[in-house]
């Protein structure tokens, strides 16, 4: 991902064995219940294994079924993090024995989301079609509601959720795709360890984030601190939740655990603004 609110979603929605999906016919479910929340989709084009579909202020959506494995030297990487193997246990066993997979991708506006061109218009002053937090999270949502039915009508395993390199188990994914913004599945800490502190038990742990940057522009560097990882993470949440209305350009930020401890957080810029 490129920055702030960027324009263009993937993900990819693994199968066990070969079963063609027919878009058109099958993701009726998910095309109402983006109708009720006003967001109606056109069936512009279709094959049995490939429907694009337009809606309002330039939405382009695409679903193409392929009937061979994913990429897997794509999605290895994710396997390594310390938090997917928490999260999705089983990842590395159903990214090894899928025999298909869909590709979801939702588009707005027809610039291409490159860094150059977004710090071009924004020195003109000149607005990019569907970039604003709102359009941002209409795309995450529509992206997340195509993901979730191919899950629960064609029994799909795996979902990688490309915006924030996460793996994760079909069963898992709707839940993580919920929650005021930034939804779990947005946001991927990488975890890694610090060296460690004398009087403490935990092993310092900190973490980058990989998707904050599309909310408040930089990713987060959480500093390793002997705390559990995820009271960190939740409070880096509560920055990202917090610096959508403030502006954060100070470095030295820290955020109190408690009243005895607490951690620095770095802001690393992701992009030229």
């Amino acid at each position: 991902m490129s920055g702030l609110y960027t324009n263009q979603f993937q993900a990819v929605v693994l199968f066990d064995g070969k079963k063609p999906i027919h878009p058109s016919l099958s993701l009726g479910r998910s095309r109402g219940e983006l109708l009720e929340m006003g967001l109606p989709l056109n069936i512009t084009q279709e094959s049995s294994d490939f429907a694009l579909m337009m809606g309002a202020n330039d939405l382009f959506v695409t679903i193409q079924y392929h009937d061979h494995p994913a990429e897997a030297a794509v999605m290895t990487p994710s396997l390594g993090s310390p938090y997917i193997g928490m999260i999705s246990p089983d990842a590395a066993a159903r990214l090894e024995r899928h025999d298909s997979h869909a590709i979801v991708e939702v588009r707005q506006g027809v610039m291409p989301d490159m860094p150059e061109l977004s710090s071009f218009l924004d020195k003109i002053d000149m607005p990019k079609p569907g970039h604003s937090l709102a359009e941002f999270n209409m795309r995450a949502k529509v992206t997340a509601t195509f993901c979730a039915d191919l899950i629960d009508t064609h029994g799909g395993t795996l979902v990688h959720w490309t915006p924030s390199n996460m793996l994760v188990e079909a069963e898992k994914f709707a839940a993580m795709a919920q929650g005021d913004a930034p939804a779990p599945i947005m946001v991927h800490p990488r975890l890694f360890a610090g060296p460690a502190v004398p009087g403490f038990k935990e092993t310092p742990v900190g973490f980058y984030t990989l998707g904050a940057a599309n909310y408040i522009g930089d990713e987060i560097h959480m500093m390793p601190a002997p705390v559990p990882w995820f009271d960190l993470f939740d409070k880096a949440m509560g920055l990202v939740s917090e610096a959508r209305c403030n502006t954060v350009t100070d470095f030295g930020i820290r955020l109190s655990l408690n009243k005895k401890r607490c951690c620095d957080v770095r802001l690393h810029t992701s992009y030229e603004r």
